[in-house]
């Protein structure tokens, strides 16, 4: 324990034949968890000392005004405006000597010094820093140079931990998709780069991606290689589907395309669309892509009403799903019929969604009847397992007219509507 290691009051002590004066020392002490004084006066005030209690824990005390009593800090370090319009350190104990802060945009440095050992006085200062970069406090308090290279960019497996505040500080990051970086690009001068076989991105010819909503004269790609990317129709067997696409070139911010039949004709148009959060919950969300409420890292496709698919799940498996065709303003407009069902092919884990037509049944006529789980995923009736598993869950669906034309959609109604 720092103790008193020198006389309490001014006095004499005899050294054989000379007389030595010996000045009192101000001493706190931590005693049954309250700070008391002895020795100390009016000019004392404002001193640091550390104290420990019984169990050896450090604290620091600060003695008051008048030096009759004094106080254990308590809080966490940082730095703060004083009462003389400067900035001090508080609560920083010698653990934190050295230590960076940042108050108000800009860059301190505390010392924290052990001044007597004796007494166990400590001196702590705040002194500015010079700053030759962007600096952002952590988690813990650690400040980093830079707030590249740590807030904006910081990921952990794939999330977002905090972004940098205009302060300086590090606050949680306010877009959950900022670690969704995409890698996929076109320019100008250099082409495709970064890509992937699979990637789809929308393009204005000859000049960059498309980063707005409202032009739907982009130009659907889809790639085969990191450079090597060619338009969507150009083949007979890759036409545009009507539905939506992942957008590699913008995951983060516009992360589908969506491609519908023109109104006023058969032409195609794309897009790329932002997802506002949301969930299933009414039938004006159905046939849209929403932000998962509870996760907004994540898009669903609302199919019904109250029956969603997570497209960005690397355990979503190549299937067909009954969506419920009350569509209304959606890619799917075009196809309304409300009550009745038609079927939705999820390709490459919500890589593709699209429409599924009579030229897509490969000279096939659609099927009598279907079955589907209680999420709307169609199941194959002579898929067994799949048959058992769903025994008590199954729904039958039955089509409700002939298909003609390649470009039709086959309708079906569910087993207890009056359709059937």
């Amino acid at each position: 324990m720092f103790g008193k290691k020198l006389l309490s009051v001014v006095g004499l002590l005899f050294l054989g034949s000379q007389i030595i004066s010996v000045e009192a020392v101000c001493t706190p002490s931590l005693t049954d968890g309250k700070c008391k004084t002895e020795n100390c006066d009016s000019g004392n005030a404002g001193e640091l000392y550390l104290v420990e209690d019984t169990g050896g824990k450090k604290y620091i005390a600060v003695i008051s005004e008048l030096g009759e009593q004094c106080t254990i800090e308590k809080g966490v370090c940082g730095v703060s405006l004083d009462s003389k319009g400067g900035y001090t350190a508080t609560n920083c104990g010698l653990d934190y000597d050295g230590k960076l802060f940042i108050n108000d945009g800009k860059l301190y440095e505390v010392t924290v010094e052990l001044e007597n050992e004796e007494t166990g006085q400590i001196k702590r200062s705040c002194a500015p820093k010079d700053q030759t970069g962007n600096f952002c406090t952590t988690v813990n308090g650690d400040v980093v140079n830079t707030i590249e290279g740590f807030c904006e960019k910081s990921c952990v497996e794939g999330k977002p931990t905090y972004s940098c505040s205009t302060g300086g500080s590090c606050i949680k990051d306010v877009n959950p998709r900022s670690c969704k970086r995409a890698t996929c690009k076109f320019d100008k001068k250099n082409g495709f780069s970064g890509c992937k076989d699979g990637d789809y991105l929308i393009v204005t010819e000859g000049e960059g991606l498309v980063e707005d909503e409202t032009n739907v004269d982009g130009v659907l790609y889809k790639c085969s290689g990191e450079s090597t990317c060619g338009k969507v129709g150009e083949k007979e067997e890759e036409k545009i589907e009507v539905g939506y696409y992942r957008n590699a070139g913008n995951v983060e911010s516009l992360p589908y395309i969506k491609c519908y039949k023109d109104k006023e004709g058969d032409d195609m148009k794309c897009a790329p669309i932002a997802v506002a959060s949301g969930d299933c919950s009414g039938t004006g969300s159905i046939g849209k892509l929403v932000m998962d409420k509870n996760n907004n890292d994540v898009v669903n496709i609302c199919l019904d009403e109250n029956i969603s698919l997570l497209l960005e799940d690397d355990s979503l498996e190549d299937s067909e799903y009954f969506m419920q065709m009350e569509v209304t303003n959606t890619v799917f407009e075009a196809y309304k019929r409300p009550g009745e069902y038609a079927v939705v092919e999820v390709l490459d884990k919500g890589n593709e969604i699209h429409l599924v037509k009579e030229k897509d049944l490969a000279g096939n006529a659609p099927d009598m009847y279907k079955y589907s789980n209680i999420n709307n995923r169609i199941i194959a009736k002579d898929d067994n397992d799949e048959i058992c598993k769903n025994r008590y869950q199954i729904v039958e669906f039955k089509l409700t007219g002939c298909v003609a034309d390649p470009d039709d959609v086959a309708y079906y109604a569910a087993k207890n509507s009056p359709k059937v």
